[in-house]
C-alpha cells in the first residue's frame, strides 16, 4: 500500500478498515512473534532453491536491520525488535543445502523528506546521507552475494551514486569476489547493465536472450501477502514448474517470489507450491541445473522445451498430447556424427533413469529424428512434466 494516498481502492479499503490510523503506526503492530529463521530456511531448501533475495528494505522505507540512517523506522527500534536480516542470513548459511543470501534494497522510498527535497530542488541530499551509507552497512554487515536493486525509477544513475558504489563494491568490498548485481540501477539501465538482467517484473523473453536475466515472479497474484486473495489466484504447482522449465531452457533463472504474513509465517498456500516443486525437482533436477539452453533445428513447440547437460540433450514434455499411440518424435536434434547403437533415451524418475526403445527414423546430414516409445505404466508413476535424456549422442 502506497502510504497517504487520496484516492484509489487501497485508499478506500485502509479508511473503512483502518480509519485515520497513519501508515506508519503499522511499524508497532508487526511483531514477527511466530518468525523461525530456521523453518524458512527449511522450506527454501526443500523447494530446490540455490538463493535467497531477502527484502531488506522496500518502498515504504522500512529496514529489516538495526540502521542509524533510518532512526526509529527499523525492525530493532520499531515492531519485532529484532535484527532479522542477520537471523535468516545465519540460518540460510548454517543450512546443510548449501544455499546463496542474498538482499532487495529500494533505492527510493516513498515518504523520505530527503528524497521529496531532492525532487524540488535538483539535488542529491537523500543518495547521499541514506542509500549509499546504507548499501555500504549491508553489504559490511551481511555480506550478501546477491543485491538486488529495485526502486531506480524516475532516477538516472547519476543521482543514486551507482557508479561509485559499484566501484567499492567489485573492487574493495568484502563480497568483491562473490557478489552480482541486477539491472535496475537507475533510467534507462534495465536490460543494459548489470551482472544478470529482470529487465521487468515477470520478465519473460520469445527467445534466447544474449545476456544473463533471472524472471521474478509471484506464486500468486499479489507481491506481498493478502488475507484477502482467494486461492483461485495461487498458480498451481505445475503452473510454476512449467515456468521454471520455460526460464531455463531460454537461460534464465526463476526467482518466486513469498509474501509472508504479520507473524512471519509463509502461508500454507505459497509453502506448498514450494515443497512441490522441491519434490519435482528431485526427480529432474539434472536437467534443470548446471544446463545451458538447447534448440533442434526444427520449430519447437509450446508443448516441450530443451536444456543440455554434461550428460545429453534433456527434453521437457510440457502437454501429454505430445504423446501419440504411447510413441512421441522428437525431431531436428544436432549430432555431429552418429551410432544408432549408441544412442539412449531415457525418463527421469525418482529411482534413476528408466531407458526406453527408441528409433532413429530420419537422418540428414547431421540432424536426426528420433521416435520413442513410452509406456503408460511408466507416466503413471511420474509427476508431469515429464523429461527424456538422450545421451550418447556426439552432440556440440
Amino acid at each position: 500500500m502506497t502510504p497517504n494516498r487520496d484516492d484509489g481502492a487501497t485508499q478506500q479499503f485502509h479508511n473503512k478498515t483502518y480509519k485515520n490510523i497513519p501508515y506508519n503506526q503499522f511499524a508497532d503492530s508487526f511483531k514477527a512473534k511466530s518468525w523461525d529463521p530456521h523453518q524458512w530456511a527449511d522450506i527454501f531448501a526443500k523447494s530446490g532453491a540455490r538463493y535467497i533475495v531477502l527484502t531488506s528494505k522496500h518502498h515504504d522505507g522500512y529496514c529489516l536491520w538495526n540502521t542509524k540512517y533510518s532512526p526509529n523506522w527499523n525492525a530493532m527500534e520499531r515492531g519485532p525488535g529484532r535484527d532479522l536480516i542477520q537471523e535468516l542470513a545465519d540460518a540460510i548459511r548454517q543450512h546443510p543445502a548449501g544455499m546463496k543470501f542474498g538482499l532487495y534494497y529500494s533505492l527510493l522510498e516513498w515518504q523520505n523528506q530527503y528524497f521529496a527535497e531532492d525532487r524540488r530542488n535538483g539535488g542529491r541530499k537523500y543518495p547521499k546521507e541514506v542509500v549509499l551509507p546504507q548499501l555500504r552497512e549491508i553489504v559490511e554487515k551481511y555480506r550478501p552475494e546477491v543485491i538486488w536493486f529495485d526502486g531506480n525509477r524516475g532516477q538516472t544513475d547519476e543521482y543514486w551514486g551507482i557508479k561509485p558504489f559499484l566501484s567499492w563494491l567489485y573492487n574493495e568490498s568484502p563480497v568483491k569476489d562473490t557478489v552480482v548485481v541486477n539491472d535496475r540501477l537507475g533510467d534507462g539501465c534495465e536490460g543494459v547493465h548489470g551482472d544478470f538482467k529482470n529487465c521487468r517484473d515477470r520478465f519473460q523473453p520469445d527467445s534466447i536472450p544474449d545476456f544473463l536475466w533471472e524472471c521474478c515472479m509471484t506464486i500468486g497474484s499479489s507481491w506481498g501477502h493478502n488475507k484477502y486473495l482467494e486461492s483461485k489466484y495461487y498458480k498451481s504447482s505445475k503452473q510454476l514448474i512449467e515456468l521454471l522449465i520455460r526460464t531455463v531452457s531460454k537461460g534464465g533463472n526463476l526467482l518466486l517470489n513469498v509474501g509472508p504474513t504479520e507473524d512471519g509465517l509463509i502461508i500454507e498456500e505459497e509453502t506448498e507450491r514450494l515443497i512441490q516443486i522441491g519434490e519435482w525437482i528431485k526427480v529432474n533436477g539434472e536437467a534443470i541445473f548446471n544446463t545451458v539452453p538447447y534448440q533442434p533445428t526444427t520449430s519447437i513447440s509450446r508443448d516441450m522445451a530443451y536444456t543440455k547437460g554434461n550428460d545429453g540433450i534433456y527434453t521437457f514434455i510440457l502437454n501429454e498430447r505430445c504423446f501419440v499411440d504411447g510413441s512421441i518424435e522428437l525431431k531436428g536434434l544436432i549430432v555431429a556424427s552418429y551410432n544408432e547403437k549408441v544412442i539412449q533415451v531415457s525418463i527421469l524418475s525418482l529411482d534413476g533413469p528408466m531407458n526406453l526403445e527408441s528409433k532413429v527414423i530420419k537422418s540428414r546430414s547431421r540432424y536426426l529424428d528420433i521416435i520413442v516409445s513410452v509406456p503408460i505404466s511408466c507416466l503413471s508413476t511420474l509427476n508431469p512434466p515429464y523429461v527424456l535424456r538422450i545421451s550418447e549422442l556426439n552432440t556440440h
